[in-house]
């Protein structure tokens, strides 16, 4: 809400923050998969997860500094915002 609010936050000269009222909701969408396989005579396990994602208009902050060093933040929305995170784990009994 705090990012809606058309009010300027001038609370600290050197970082003014500039509200936009016409910011679009993001939207995200996720996918993911996992495998596991355990062989419970052999004492092995294999494991493997993904998980991707992708989210548009997504809001960030669009930071400027002028000549006088005052930074100014605003929130806009960009698209092409992606994550893809995977794992893969494989044990085995250890014989020393």
């Amino acid at each position: 809400m705090a990012q809606l609010q058309p009010v300027p936050d001038n609370s600290n000269s050197l970082n003014m923050t500039r509200r936009k009222p016409d910011l679009k909701q993001e939207y995200t969408h996720a996918i993911q998969t996992r495998v596991n396989l355990i062989n419970p005579y052999k004492n092995k396990n294999l494991f493997f997860f993904t998980n991707m994602q992708s989210t548009q208009n997504k809001i960030v902050n669009n930071d400027s500094i002028n000549q006088e060093g005052i930074k100014r933040t605003r929130p806009v929305n960009v698209n092409g915002v992606y994550n893809l995170n995977s794992q893969l784990s494989y044990s085995m009994p250890a014989r020393f």
